[in-house]
């Protein structure tokens, strides 16, 4: 490589390092660290949350996502300042978002429009949500649940298993969370739109193995 080429590619490498680094700052920066931005990067546009004509998708059961929830919560209550003794109070309620196990849930939230007409959890058994795997296999959900404390927001619970072995295989690089729009109670015709979201696993690489 000539002499006066290297600086430039030096300057280049680092370039791509550090850019590498601002965007996976969850990878390199404790999230006991994360600013109250990194927290709604991770929530809102991160590949465990994913978005489309109005529909937002987060992967729940993401270690990930628990972590910024919590994160977020020590941010509102000012963590810092609390007494010993508030911190194990808080230490202890946060314990229950994350250490609940997901080793056979895979726990999808739906976000509807909050502007949308006429979409809200009542349509729930017009959705048809399911996960379609890379090699095509369709998992419908054991349980769905809308949240009471979030109107516009409804869970589904996948079984990460079928017939013992994972759903999503480790060899495959991504997924997809499908679901049928709700129609708007004022259009004409039957609306037969179906909205397909994907996830890619190789972004989600946690530890070693995709974080889900």
């Amino acid at each position: 490589m000539p002499r006066h080429r290297v600086p430039v590619f030096l300057s280049l490498a680092l370039l791509v390092s550090l850019t590498a680094s601002a965007t996976d700052f969850w990878l390199s920066k404790d999230w006991h660290q994360w600013t109250k931005d990194e927290c709604a990067t991770i929530l809102n546009d991160s590949p465990w949350t994913r978005s489309e004509q109005g529909f937002v998708v987060q992967l729940r059961s993401a270690l990930t996502i628990r972590e910024a929830i919590v994160r977020q919560l020590e941010i509102a209550q000012a963590y810092d300042q609390k007494t010993e003794a508030q911190r194990k109070a808080f230490d202890s309620a946060s314990g229950t978002i994350l250490n609940t196990s997901y080793e056979k849930t895979i726990l999808v939230r739906l976000y509807f429009s909050k502007d949308a007409p006429g979409i809200g959890p009542k349509q729930l058994k017009n959705l048809q949500p399911m996960i379609v795997t890379e090699d095509g296999q369709q998992i419908t959900p054991t349980q769905t649940d809308a949240d009471p404390m979030t109107p516009y927001a409804v869970d589904f619970y996948f079984p990460r298993l079928k017939d013992g072995a994972p759903a999503i295989k480790p060899t495959q690089k991504q997924f997809s969370f499908q679901f049928q729009v709700p129609q708007n109670p004022y259009a004409q015709g039957v609306n037969t739109q179906r909205l397909t979201i994907s996830f890619d696993l190789t972004k989600m690489i946690i530890d070693a193995k995709p974080n889900y």
